[in-house]
């Protein structure tokens, strides 16, 4: 029973393999365009602007590439990618010198090292860039840098500092206790403009509660409330 379980999970499995071929081969030869290319697995990971990801075949990317000249090979194989590192996760060093955000982002390095040169990063610990690294707790008491970012407690707010004066050569700063307020929502998701107490126009609501979330977790300023009968529709023309 065991056998054939087996044996209809890898059937399943390389009839993936070859959908996923077909449909990329139909891709290449869309719009009109004589490149074909065979229904084969042999994946390459290529480069267009600042996104990265897999073709099927080398011959797929050199369809594409015929049409886009901004698509470049990067190298063969399925692009890396860094798996999830959680906030409490500290910065690390490598034998080259380099210095990473975390174990995540290094395995990632790692990856694409083995693929593009066929050789293997170590980690260094004993770095001179990683020694103000720091064990931290995995215990959630968030802090906001002045840039907006999230740390999960003070001491990795710390690593972060170490990893962006040694790596980046920058310097951050802990703005407030809490998660930023810029986490709270997204903005420009409205067009409604909201004027608080305090005269000062907002492009929408949720920029109106981020600030009062700053200024009350800075302890500075006056209390600002939405002024409802101030509030302004932006009106935009349609682009159909």
């Amino acid at each position: 029973m065991k056998s054939n379980n087996t044996l209809v999970i890898l059937i399943l499995h390389l009839s993936s393999y070859a959908v996923l071929a077909h449909l990329t081969s139909r891709r290449s030869t869309n719009n009109n365009s004589s490149c074909t290319c065979a229904p084969e697995i042999d994946p390459v990971c290529v480069r267009e602007g600042p996104y990265q990801y897999s073709y099927s075949s080398k011959c797929v990317f050199q369809c594409a590439q015929e049409k886009n000249k901004e698509i470049v090979l990067l190298y063969e194989g399925s692009c890396c990618s860094a798996r999830y590192c959680n906030m409490f996760e500290p910065p690390v060093c490598s034998e080259d010198g380099q210095m990473y955000q975390s174990t995540c982002e290094f395995e990632e390095r790692q990856c694409i090292e083995h693929k593009l040169y066929n050789k293997y990063l170590p980690m260094d610990s004993s770095n001179k860039k990683c020694s103000c690294i720091v064990p931290c707790p995995t215990e959630w008491n968030p802090v906001c840098d002045k840039k907006g970012k999230t740390h999960a407690n003070f001491c990795t707010f710390l690593n972060s500092r170490c990893y962006n004066q040694n790596q980046l050569n920058e310097t951050i700063e802990v703005d407030y206790s809490g998660v930023c307020c810029e986490d709270m929502c997204s903005a420009g998701q409205t067009s409604l403009t909201v004027c608080d107490s305090q005269g000062t126009t907002h492009t929408d609501i949720c920029s109106f509660y981020v600030e009062k979330c700053r200024q009350t977790r800075r302890g500075t300023g006056k209390k600002a409330s939405t002024n409802r009968r101030n509030w302004t529709m932006q009106t935009k023309k349609s682009t159909f």
